[in-house]
């Protein structure tokens, strides 16, 4: 080869590698504008620097940052690494061809996070086949946004529910063994004292008053078993038209003896034009049973009254009592399954408490609803309610 035609030769391989150069340059200034006029936020992320290398403009106008405003610790939200990380070892593991996704917040230069979802795919491997960079695409998705939030809140809110409703079940099981342990503590020590005496008077009242603790654990224990009857339930059992007046006044034949040793009076006002309902006999008969015996209970002078109305095609039940009242602040919470009014002791039996919640469900599974209203020191007023089919 002479001279010349080397010469020739070497002046073809650096005009080919200046040309190889320039398209190369003009290559990655293509790529770099095709980034920047991106809607996503593109990256690059070094695996072994652990750091976001390249991102296009996306990033500050979306973001709100200007350069090194923000390290890449200061942007991910703390509840997200985990997650992202994971991500990074799915992404490490991916052939060429295949992508992976995350959603994932971003904190904004207005200190609010924005929810993103992502895709990474492999950028460049070493020699060796290891993955050295990852290009990575993000977008932020209102929708994404919103659905992710609204689950967060879901979550949120379960967990606050779950938190509470694991209290009131620690409150309600102290007050269950309470209610338990006061009865049969009286019923021990009054075994005891008849073993003691002699005296038949003391004997009797010591009879008595076991009489009188047992037929409280038993009324516990029945409202128990009730409530886990109803909870049970799907729907009401098969419903069978009802005249309400007739229940009412055989109710109060059946509480006239309870009603006379608290000396107090059960008043009917009983409308005679009242339509039927259809409703589970058994059911409607617990439910006014609950609110009548809820009335005794807490009345201790004056007396009940129990109406029977229509009013807008609808059946009501009223019963207002002259008893305690219920302090404002317990009101709210009267139906909340496990609460306990606490010291004030207006509620003084769990099972009280109990029948209000049978009672809600029942009325639940009647397709009505009950109501009340009450003021400490005034009485109550329970209403019970139901639709009256056309």
């Amino acid at each position: 080869m002479s001279f010349s035609s080397t010469n020739s030769t070497a002046q073809q391989v650096a005009f080919r590698s200046q040309s190889d150069s320039v398209l190369l340059d003009e290559n990655v200034h293509l790529m770099e504008q095709t980034f920047r006029l991106l809607p996503d936020i593109v990256s690059v992320y070094d695996v072994d620097s652990q750091q976001i290398v390249y991102s296009n403009r996306t990033f500050a106008s979306v973001l709100g940052y200007v350069d090194g405003s923000a390290t890449d610790d200061d942007l991910l939200h703390p509840d997200d690494a985990a997650s992202m990380n994971a991500q990074l070892q799915q992404t490490l593991a991916l052939n060429d061809e295949d992508c992976g996704d995350i959603a994932y917040r971003l904190k904004h230069a207005d200190g609010s996070w924005k929810w993103f979802s992502e895709r990474q795919v492999i950028f460049k491997r070493r020699v060796d086949g290891t993955v050295a960079r990852i290009l990575k695409t993000a977008r932020f998705d209102m929708g994404i946004a919103r659905n992710i939030t609204q689950q967060m809140e879901k979550i949120t809110v379960d967990l606050s529910m779950e938190r509470e409703q694991s209290h009131l079940l620690s409150q309600f099981i102290n007050s269950i063994s309470h209610e338990l342990r006061t009865p049969l503590a009286v019923i021990k020590t009054s075994l005891y004292l008849i073993k003691k005496t002699n005296d038949p008077i003391k004997q009797e009242e010591r009879l008595q008053l076991i009489e009188h603790q047992t037929a409280q654990l038993a009324r516990l224990i029945e409202q128990m078993g009730m409530l886990l009857r109803v909870d049970s339930l799907h729907e009401a059992p098969a419903a069978t038209p009802i005249t309400l007046n007739k229940m009412m006044a055989n109710l109060q034949e059946e509480y006239a003896s309870a009603l006379a040793k608290k000396e107090i009076t059960l008043e009917l006002r009983l409308d005679d034009r009242l339509p039927k309902i259809e409703v589970d006999y058994d059911l409607l008969l617990v439910a006014l049973q609950n609110i009548l015996e809820n009335a005794i209970a807490y009345t201790d002078a004056g007396g009940i009254t129990a109406y029977t109305t229509t009013q807008n095609n609808e059946v009501i039940v009223t019963v207002e009592d002259s008893g305690n009242g219920i302090d404002a602040e317990h009101m709210p919470h009267l139906f909340e399954r496990f609460y306990s009014v606490g010291a004030n002791k207006q509620r003084n039996t769990i099972a009280a408490g109990l029948g209000l919640i049978i009672t809600q469900r029942i009325m639940e599974l009647s397709r009505g609803r009950i109501e009340v209203e009450s003021q400490l020191g005034r009485g109550s007023r329970f209403r019970l309610i139901w639709p009256v089919k056309p």
